[in-house]
């Protein structure tokens, strides 16, 4: 995001640069256009080729996410309807492939970001009318090859952008360039496929170490109900891959987030949490069968009523999304329906609101300790709300009363959320006005994705019962980042490291959402 955005420097204005847009586009293409396909790879091919109409330049200033417009929606239909407004920038870079959905799954971002239009061929490859021909089929297969291009590419722009309309003195560029055997400034201003065969030209070593980590890598099973996840995917430049994981039993996920949580130190494992109330600073012998985690310990293996838990391949992104019906340990729980939401959602100009709901008087230490958090920075408007022991009716005003954040502490259980007259259950709303959330609670990833179909974008949500104490440490702890300006992702991913049932809550839905923004964009 931070490449993306420039380095400290306002993104770019479409409106008062219009000599680099594409036929004057000064918009992104209208939200509500959607492309409709068939399941048959022929017409996911035409589909994906469609994509980048939304791009708003062919320069290397579309590496600013300002010139690059969100894709068009795409929907399975009985035949295949691209609406005639949708005018791809011709290029002359053409992405051969097999027309099997497998390779279709993962090209879309490559194929938007080189305005690429996808033809059918027995063996992957780019193309362009110059006659440059480069194979994405290798040692390192073809997922490998299409994520590659993608990052050199992207990263050379990055680069080869500084000779344009901001002249920044880039670190990476120093770094670079004189192993580079191309001339930067005289490459700006070239046409894109001449600028794609002299960035593929370039060793990929001699740039490997300075390629920033990616933000975004998502497993998406290549099967047509999956296309419609597809746009929102290429709208993040995401790397896309096809699930390749293995199961794993709850009672070896308990196992790795306390040896992700603890580490060794002189024959005693200690917890790296200084609070004691949050389970941590615990001196253990280690092999102790009996770790500090409270109501976690059940039978090896769970039963046949506990989710099947996946554990995504390591990668080195930012984030990582999983569109699959299971639950991903240490990855995001893709959701179409809050990628849809997030697009129905204006910027607020207004002060931030928090809403925080405990209905658990035993709770009432993590209560006060996010009602300090929240709103504590004088330099942004927050409103802060803060409800207690609510009946099922109030919990339902309070979830459709607009808010930019809500905060449960309390208990939800197979019937929904505990109130004192009874239970809420979360598929009964027809629509929320909550845009992101925490529910502190246990097993509240249905809860959760109900949220998430009646309009919110994202939250955090626990797949494990989780105790007391380190449900408060964690809610503490998600609450001052989230007040300093972290996404919901980074902000579960340090709370990971420093709580020590940290690793039993995960992210639904959009894990890029904050509650609060930096004026430079940084945390």
């Amino acid at each position: 995001q931070a490449w993306s955005s420039s380095e400290g420097i306002s993104p770019i204005s479409v409106s008062t640069n219009p000599g680099i847009l594409l036929d004057g586009k000064s918009s992104r293409v209208p939200r509500s256009t959607t492309i409709r396909t068939t399941a048959d790879p022929a017409d996911l091919a035409t589909a994906v080729s469609h994509l980048s109409a939304a791009l708003k330049t062919t320069s290397c200033e579309r590496s600013y996410p300002t010139l690059r417009g969100h894709p068009p929606a795409l929907e399975l239909g009985d035949a295949l309807d691209v609406p005639v407004h949708l005018d791809p920038p011709e290029t002359g870079v053409h992405l051969e492939l097999p027309l099997d959905l497998r390779e279709l799954f993962v090209a879309p971002p490559l194929s938007y970001y080189l305005a690429a239009d996808v033809v059918p061929a027995e063996t992957p490859r780019l193309v362009t009318d110059r006659g440059f021909e480069y194979d994405l089929t290798g040692e390192r297969g073809f997922e490998a090859e299409v994520s590659r291009v993608l990052r050199q590419c992207f990263f050379l722009d990055c680069l080869v952008r500084t000779e344009g309309l901001y002249r920044v003195d880039l670190h990476e560029r120093a770094a670079v360039e004189p192993d580079l055997p191309f001339d930067v400034a005289d490459c700006y201003g070239r046409p894109l496929a001449d600028r794609l065969e002299t960035y593929l030209a370039v060793p990929y070593d001699r740039i490997a170490d300075h390629v920033p980590t990616w933000q975004l890598v998502a497993y998406v099973e290549p099967v047509a109900a999956n296309v419609a996840a597809l746009p929102f995917l290429v709208d993040d430049l995401a790397v896309i891959r096809s699930p390749d994981t293995a199961e794993s039993s709850p009672s070896a996920v308990r196992a790795t987030v306390l040896e992700s949580y603890l580490r060794v130190d002189g024959g005693v494992v200690r917890g790296n949490d200084p609070d004691p109330s949050a389970g941590g600073d615990a001196d253990l012998p280690v092999g102790s069968a009996d770790p500090p985690v409270g109501g976690l310990d059940s039978p090896a293996g769970g039963t046949d009523d506990e989710p099947v838990l996946i554990r995504p391949d390591g990668t080195d992104a930012v984030e990582r999304v999983w569109f699959e019906d299971s639950l991903p340990v240490g990855a995001n729980k893709g959701v179409i329906d809050a990628y849809r939401n997030d697009l129905d959602r204006t910027p607020r100009s207004d002060a931030i609101d928090i809403t925080v709901v405990c209905n658990d008087g035993a709770m009432g230490g993590e209560r006060d300790a996010v009602a300090e958090a929240y709103g504590s920075r004088e330099d942004l408007p927050f409103d802060v709300t803060i409800y207690r022991d609510l009946s099922t009716a109030a919990l339902r005003d309070v979830l459709a009363t607009e808010a930019d954040f809500f905060h449960y502490i309390g208990h939800i259980d197979g019937a929904g959320f505990a109130c004192r007259d009874g239970t809420l259950d979360a598929a009964t709303l027809e629509s929320v006005g909550v845009a992101a959330f925490l529910l502190n609670a246990c097993q509240s990833y249905e809860q959760g994705c109900q949220l998430l179909r009646a309009g919110a974008v994202g939250g955090v949500v626990t797949f494990e019962d989780v105790p007391d104490a380190g449900a408060v440490a964690v809610g503490r702890t998600m609450a001052r980042l989230l007040n300093l300006g972290f996404p919901l992702q980074a902000a579960l991913s340090i709370a990971r490291e420093d709580c020590a049932v940290g690793g039993h809550y995960l992210v639904v839905g959009k894990g890029g959402v904050d509650v609060a923004q930096e004026e430079n964009s940084i945390p």
